[in-house]
């Protein structure tokens, strides 16, 4: 059986995309939502603490309890944690009817690798309901490594019990795709659907 692997951001999600040109931000409005500045959140928050709650090691809300009212936002970490998952839900939904295509006409099997906290995590899978179109869901924080850690992707070959021959990622960082390719999955690097309608690995399946 084959197995795709399937990026959130920038792939299942229009939204922070590998190539500056091509992301979808979830922030325009946040200074005038919540009063915080998005590049002081990226600053203060995104590119510090964010990568050990990406892992695991700190906890969303501990965290933020401290960070945001240093970015002037007085309020509740969980309304501001609400107002992110809701902003940042704008699905490609061409490339889930492409998934769901491939499902209806082959046996290959479709999985979510992503880079996500526990919270996300959850708002993805169970709140946006993307259990219905992928057969698992492979995260930073569940598995306690993050792409491009090459542990990340053995813990999924290992999980699937499958070749990694048999296998495929698809994402919008090129250094994922390298990491996956070395281990001997095959991989996309994804701008836009004309990536991947034509790829030779689900047209051996038809």
């Amino acid at each position: 059986m084959k197995h795709i692997l399937c990026d959130v951001d920038g792939v299942v999600v229009n939204g922070f995309h590998a190539d500056p040109a091509r992301r979808v931000s979830w922030m325009d409005s946040l200074q005038e939502d919540l009063g915080i500045c998005p590049d002081a959140l990226v600053r203060e928050f995104f590119l510090k603490d964010f990568s050990e709650i990406i892992l695991g090691k700190a906890d969303l809300i501990e965290v933020l309890g401290v960070v945001l009212p240093r970015l002037s936002f007085q309020g509740d970490p969980h309304e501001f944690v609400a107002y992110w998952l809701q902003k940042d839900s704008n699905l490609n939904h061409g490339f889930l009817d492409w998934v769901n295509e491939q499902k209806a006409n082959s046996s290959v099997c479709f999985h979510l690798a992503t880079n996500q906290e526990h919270r996300r995590a959850d708002h993805l899978w169970n709140g946006l309901g993307l259990k219905n179109t992928f057969d698992k869901m492979f995260y930073a924080a569940d598995i306690g490594y993050k792409k491009p850690d090459i542990e990340f992707f053995q813990y999924v070959v290992d999980s699937l019990q499958t070749a990694p021959s048999d296998m495929v990622l698809i994402d919008d960082h090129p250094e994922n795709v390298d990491v996956a390719r070395s281990l001997g999955m095959g991989g996309i690097v994804f701008n836009d659907m004309s990536d991947i309608v034509n790829y030779e690995f689900l047209i051996s399946e038809g």
